[in-house]
């Protein structure tokens, strides 16, 4: 690999959201707040404004030639908003995919019957506190961005009062891992007890007032470039594989506050799908821009939906 991966970053995430670039995110000390983005400006860290959704159902358009119901692991009670008759409130959490994921609620006429979404993703949120290795042995100190995700996400929680918090992370977490002079394998039993502990946190404070904790899987890179980590690639479509069974294995664990909807199943079930309705899904192999956004959004939102025990729409 001939560059970081902070400049691979930098140049994927200017092609998803041009108005604010990488720079002002990586090129800053890591951990330094993002300043607020300006008027007009489409993306920044943590925005603080509830995506209001309007418009009817039948307006959606199904993502794709077909649009199979999301497979979901876990279906809870009907949610606490929707015995009001209210739109199921959703917190979206995660990484810059997550992020680029929010474009397709942003005044999209086809969800605003199905949820109601606050994001608060983060560009470059790595969970594991310890330094990558990669597949060539090169070393890269994690990233602090979100090592306060525990307090941040816990205030969204008590503000937002969600039904649902939608986790969407996957990318930073397959890497190999220098822990103690030690490197730890990924799919290690010492490297996956890390990822569970950190998963079951997850759902403790993400489900505290009764929110239902929804994980999606997590697909690999499509079509990445040639300085894309080796660990991203469909090679290695294994760390994804395993990555996702170790989310699968937290919600079993905790079936009355998490569930997991099969998201990479949908978008990768052989080779990852590319475009959708005509529309690229994920023009650098990772991130959406709103089109390819609002292609997927409606398949979500249903699979929150039913997850909460709802119609699907």
């Amino acid at each position: 690999m001939d560059r970081d991966l902070g400049q691979l970053l930098r140049d994927d995430l200017d092609r998803v959201a041009p108005p604010l670039t990488m720079d002002d995110v990586l090129a800053r000390p890591v951990g330094q707040a993002m300043p607020s983005p300006g008027p007009g400006a489409r993306i920044g860290v943590a925005i603080g404004t509830v995506l209001a959704l309007a418009a009817a159902l039948l307006a959606v358009r199904a993502p794709g030639p077909t649009r199979p119901q999301p497979t979901v692991d876990s279906v809870f009670p009907v949610s606490p908003s929707a015995t009001r008759g209210a739109v199921p409130r959703v917190l979206l959490v995660g990484d810059s995919v997550a992020f680029s994921l929010s474009f397709g609620f942003e005044g999209t006429p086809r969800t605003a019957s199905l949820v109601s979404v606050w994001n608060q993703a983060r560009y470059y949120c790595e969970l594991v506190p310890a330094a990558r290795v990669e597949s060539t042995g090169k070393e890269a100190a994690h990233s602090i961005v979100c090592d306060d995700w525990q307090e941040a996400w816990a205030t969204a929680v008590d503000q937002f009062r969600p039904d649902a918090v939608l986790v969407s992370i996957g990318p930073w977490e397959v890497f190999d891992r220098a822990i103690d002079g030690d490197r730890q394998a990924f799919g290690s039993a010492a490297l996956d007890s890390r990822l569970e502990a950190t998963f079951r946190s997850m759902v403790a404070v993400l489900s505290r007032g009764g929110a239902r904790v929804l994980f999606l899987t997590a697909p690999p890179a499509a079509s990445p470039s040639q300085t894309a980590p080796a660990e991203w690639t469909m090679a290695e479509r294994w760390r994804f594989d395993h990555l996702n069974d170790v989310l699968r294995r937290v919600a079993a664990s905790e079936p009355d506050r998490s569930g997991v909807i099969d998201y990479a199943a949908w978008l990768c079930p052989d080779v990852c799908r590319t475009e959708s309705g005509g529309v690229t899904l994920r023009p650098d192999g990772l991130h959406y821009e709103k089109a390819g956004a609002q292609e997927v959004a409606p398949w979500m939102a249903s699979g929150v939906r039913t997850a909460l025990g709802l119609p699907a729409g």
